[in-house]
């Protein structure tokens, strides 16, 4: 479970989280929301987008492979790489 790193709340009273992670979760609405999620730990190694579709691609130190939607800006499907 990724670890809280930085706490703020915005200009509508929300509290974001951002997370050791990558994560930013927005809390003070009916349920928290998180906006990205990211590779837990370690460096980006690659990033790649797709030449057609609305979609990226990065992989870690983590060993995660992640395909990344562009408009929402929310992973789409990620694998854990040997």
């Amino acid at each position: 479970m990724p670890k809280a790193r930085s706490v703020t709340e915005n200009a509508q009273g929300l509290v974001l989280v951002g997370t050791r992670g990558g994560e930013i979760v927005e809390f003070g609405g009916p349920k928290p929301i998180v906006y990205i999620r990211s590779h837990f730990d370690g460096e980006l190694w690659g990033l790649a987008t797709h030449p057609s579709r609305e979609e990226f691609v990065t992989v870690g130190q983590d060993n995660v492979l992640a395909i990344w939607d562009v408009k929402t800006r929310k992973q789409k499907r990620f694998g854990k790489l040997d």
